[in-house]
């Protein structure tokens, strides 16, 4: 997951960078949800790891950071530095955790126990002299020289149920990413990186987070009229809206046609007429793609005529 943030400190008048980006892959969110977890297992403030992954932009300043760490708390985490040869301390915006967790599949109140630590740290020994279940030979390490038997049998039988546990843990999430809702947010264009979305035709809303405030953005089936709600809310206070708006799918058809010089009744006749479709029936996207149609149609009839 990129991330893109803004930098602050508790310094007056220090020069420090104007932004942050940085990068959390599956593996180190898997970690910063354990670090959470135990956070909030045992009561903690905060925990700090040494982490140099940042890339602080000083734009047209100059200058360096050192004892840069990542720093997790029990639902946010972010990242700090020292601003080099000064006693400034600047740190990244705190991203949520849930939002990290989302992002790659897992679960946010799973993902962090102190079961799982140990688990991964024991399914990663190494088996020696060793068959598992379907008769195949482990050896993965040489054999210790002292104790053999007694910690060879006991560590052997921890380790498979370990390994045991991960795959019927990785199944449970396989099977949960499977079942996950569809996105109500789809790509204009899949195949291309970008900003355009669309709200899927089953999704009846979605938010979208900028900065302090929640955009809401719903259809609206309450009354005769289908067209599209915008709420405006201070983000983690959505009990009011500070602005509202609203269009109708049937006054934007009309002004598309408008613009184009064509007649929306002429398009619904010309699909009556030409597809044996009930252009009123449609849903509000299907009618945008058959005004598209229409228009493409109908140029390329100017063309051949001027041709």
């Amino acid at each position: 997951m990129h991330y893109q943030t803004t930098v602050r400190t508790d310094a007056d008048y220090a020069d420090i960078p104007k932004a942050a980006a940085f990068i959390i892959d599956r593996e180190s969110a898997q970690s910063i949800l354990r670090l959470s977890a135990l956070i909030k297992a045992n009561g903690l403030h905060c925990l700090e790891l040494f982490d140099y992954r940042v890339d602080w932009d000083w734009g047209d300043a100059e200058g360096s950071t050192e004892a840069e760490t990542l720093v997790v708390f029990a639902e946010e985490f972010c990242f700090s530095a020292m601003v080099k040869h000064t006693n400034v301390e600047i740190r990244t915006e705190q991203k949520r955790c849930a939002d990290l967790a989302h992002f790659h599949g897992l679960s946010f109140d799973e993902a962090g126990t102190p079961e799982d630590a140990f688990v991964d740290h024991v399914a990663s020994l190494s088996m020696w002299d060793w068959d598992d279940d379907k008769g195949a030979a482990l050896n993965e390490c040489e054999e210790p020289s002292e104790g053999y038997q007694d910690s060879h049998e006991a560590l052997m039988g921890l380790i498979e149920a370990a390994r045991d546990l991960l795959a019927k843990k990785a199944a449970h999430v396989e099977e949960r990413v499977q079942d996950r809702e569809t996105p109500a947010l789809v790509l204009v264009k899949p195949e291309e990186s970008g900003s355009d979305y669309v709200l899927q035709d089953g999704s009846p809303s979605c938010r979208i987070t900028v900065g302090s405030i929640s955009v809401h953005v719903r259809r609206n089936t309450d009354t005769g009229d289908e067209g599209v709600i915008v709420d405006l809310f201070p983000r983690g206070a959505e009990d009011e809206s500070l602005a509202s708006t609203y269009a109708f799918f049937q006054d934007a058809e009309e002004e598309l046609c408008s613009d184009r010089g064509i007649d929306l009744d002429d398009v619904s006749e010309w699909v009556g007429l030409h597809y044996q479709r009930n252009f009123e029936a449609e849903p509000a996207a299907a009618r945008y793609d058959w005004i598209k149609r229409y228009l493409e149609s109908h140029r390329d009839g100017e063309l051949a005529q001027a041709a």
